[in-house]
């Protein structure tokens, strides 16, 4: 049986299961058995998504069109040019290896297993030409670099896409490995600094599980990796470069003192920076040691989230009614967005929101403000952005999202998301290569449309195929110009001149998206931020921009909470956006978690509108 057989017989198999413990569940929600078999085809799931996106993410790191800097943590910016350095020696150097162990991109990301195979396979070479004490020393050293894999794993947990990064440092020490089989000079050589290596990784693990929440801890360990990408970089491209008669000559004298020595010097200086950042983490923890009343305050917190659960836990239960309570969901969706609304209004109306930065006239101003009419700030935006309306386009999506149909716990997610008392960002990813409008452009749309019909504020933008992001943030600016307060005061600049400063162009994105930031701090008490279809701009030339925009949008929301603001802002996209990865646990929902036939007429609310 070819391989290919076994993998369908094995898709086809694992379909027939998924079904039958869905039925299971669906005939026997309180069996545990059924529990179970449902407990394990979710995780089976979650293992299935998380390995596609994966080979999405190796695929990305070697493909010209769409490299570039993943995520925008501060780690993963640290790591982003010697992570393409290495992608591109990873594959540059395969033509170096012995006929038939070639790794072929295409073929997806590489495992420990295959290092663990190479070094089986390299040993038996070594055995043949070396006295039997230093091959076996050779082989303990490399299995135990095998062992230090998963502590690579570990450390590179600390960022949103980290497996990927396991995948490239797994696949250059099994390619090292597979070129080292007929030269065991070279392989003494390099299995002692790759032991070496093995030591410090540890060290760095244990570490970082002591201080795992420390910032700087994590920005040193991307830093470390920095300097073990570019020895693997170095020991791959010094040897595609050179013939192999050379390269045996230079292990003999200057490459351990350039390309090792010196990545090592590097790896201690940063160690003991290391060390330092974790005896001051120490002395702030101990000196932070929550009080009596800390410890009351959590309890109570806790006492609050558990009573928050068992409303949910029932809002639930009433759900699977089905059909028959449809009409009570939208009321009850419309009537949280009321609920919200006029809360949000008498926190504006409070003394305590009145002495906030930005306050409607004609209070005093204060020597550091200035002072802003609407109706300038328009005139100013509309004379100089080209204004994108998507009006018509929304109004007829509205229509088609009549007869939409939304899985529960999509549908439960929104509900939570929308009754919270804080600010809250939620990004719900659909599948990859949807129809157009997809079912989640749909969905979005029927938000935008909700809260319209409740009076909140909402600006929303839906991006097709063509937009450029520079007409995104422009519609967005005049969205939330048009929802600042007539006259106010604020120490922000709103001058035309910041305004014409805006060229229309990508190098000005940055500013644009700054000014976007600002105005948002003087805007509604509520507001809807709702944005579909970031995928499209997800390009090489909008990585850093888009990224920029969805951490403002983030922080904003964060910031927004201690100014008693609210935004609920909604991401729905077909397929992954790298930028949006910052968002994790429950500001993430992956809709394929809820599609597929097996999950069918029972799981399905009937949204439509009221």
């Amino acid at each position: 049986m070819s391989k290919q057989s076994r993998d369908d017989d094995l898709f086809e198999a694992k379909g027939v299961i998924r079904k039958f413990s869905w039925k299971t569940y669906a005939e026997n929600p309180d069996d545990e058995l059924a529990k179970s078999l449902v407990a394990a085809e979710a995780l089976d799931r979650q293992d299935e998504k998380d390995e596609a996106m994966l080979g999405e993410q190796w695929r990305q790191l070697f493909d010209p069109a769409t490299s570039k800097a993943f995520g925008g943590s501060r780690e993963e910016i640290l790591l982003a040019s010697s992570t393409d350095e290495l992608a591109k020696a990873y594959k540059a150097f395969q033509k170096c290896l012995p006929k038939g162990h070639e790794a072929r991109i295409e073929d997806g990301p590489p495992r420990i297993k295959s290092v663990v195979e190479a070094v089986a396979t390299a040993d038996s070479t070594w055995k043949k030409n070396r006295e039997s004490t230093k091959a076996g020393r050779m082989k303990t050293l490399f299995s135990k670099v095998c062992s230090s894999l998963n502590g690579h794993k570990d450390l590179f947990a600390i960022l949103p896409s980290g497996d990927k990064y396991v995948c490239l440092v797994t696949g250059s020490v099994s390619s090292i490995v597979k070129a080292t089989v007929n030269h065991d000079k070279i392989a003494e050589g390099v299995s002692n600094a790759l032991d070496d290596l093995s030591d410090d990784v540890q060290y760095w693990q244990k570490t970082l599980e002591v201080y795992e929440d420390d910032t700087l801890m994590k920005e040193y360990v991307a830093k470390l990796y920095v300097v073990v990408f570019k020895f693997l970089v170095g020991i791959m491209t010094k040897w595609s470069k050179s013939s192999v008669a050379r390269f045996l000559r230079s292990f003999d004298s200057s490459f351990f003192d350039e390309e090792i020595q010196q990545k090592k010097t590097n790896i201690r200086d940063l160690e003991h920076r290391l060390e330092r950042q974790g005896s001051l983490a120490m002395k702030s923890s101990v000196k932070e040691a929550p009080s009596k009343e800390d410890i009351a305050k959590i309890v109570s917190e806790s006492q609050e989230k558990f009573q928050m659960q068992l409303t949910i836990k029932a809002e639930q239960l009433k759900r699977e009614l089905g059909w028959t309570v449809r009409n009570t969901l939208q009321e009850e969706f419309l009537n949280t967005l009321w609920v919200q609304r006029d809360e949000l209004l008498l926190v504006a109306d409070s003394p305590l929101a009145r002495s906030r930065e930005v306050s409607p006239m004609p209070d005093p101003p204060k020597e550091t403000d200035n002072v802003y009419r609407k109706q300038q700030i328009e005139m100013t935006a509309h004379r100089l952005l080209q204004r994108n309306t998507q009006q018509k386009h929304v109004h007829t999506m509205v229509a088609q999202a009549e007869e939409l149909s939304v899985h529960i716990g999509i549908f439960d997610r929104i509900q939570q998301w929308n009754a919270s008392k804080t600010s809250q960002c939620l990004w719900i990813q659909g599948p990859f290569q949807a129809s157009t409008p997809s079912h989640y452009t749909l969905l979005n749309t029927y938000v935008l449309a909700t809260a319209g019909k409740a009076s909140i504020p909402a600006i929303s933008y839906f991006c097709e195929l063509g937009t450029d992001m520079v007409k995104m943030v422009y519609s967005l600016i005049l969205q939330i110009v048009a929802l600042i307060p007539d006259d106010f005061r604020s120490d922000l600049d709103f001058t035309s001149a910041r305004f014409d400063a805006l060229a229309g162009t990508t190098g000005s994105l940055s500013d644009a998206i700054r000014l976007f930031k600002d105005l948002l701090s003087v805007g509604p008490y509520l507001l809807f931020i709702l944005i579909d279809g970031l995928q499209v701009l997800d390009t090489a030339s909008n990585a850093g921009p888009l990224t920029n925009f969805v951490q403002a949008v983030r922080d904003f929301g964060n910031e927004a909470s201690d100014r008693s603001r609210t935004v609920k802002t909604l991401f729905t996209t077909d397929g992954f956006v790298e930028a949006l990865t910052a968002l994790r646990g429950n500001q993430r929902l992956d809709a394929l978690d809820f599609t597929g036939e097996d999950i069918d007429f029972a799981d399905a609310v009937e949204v439509g509108f009221l």
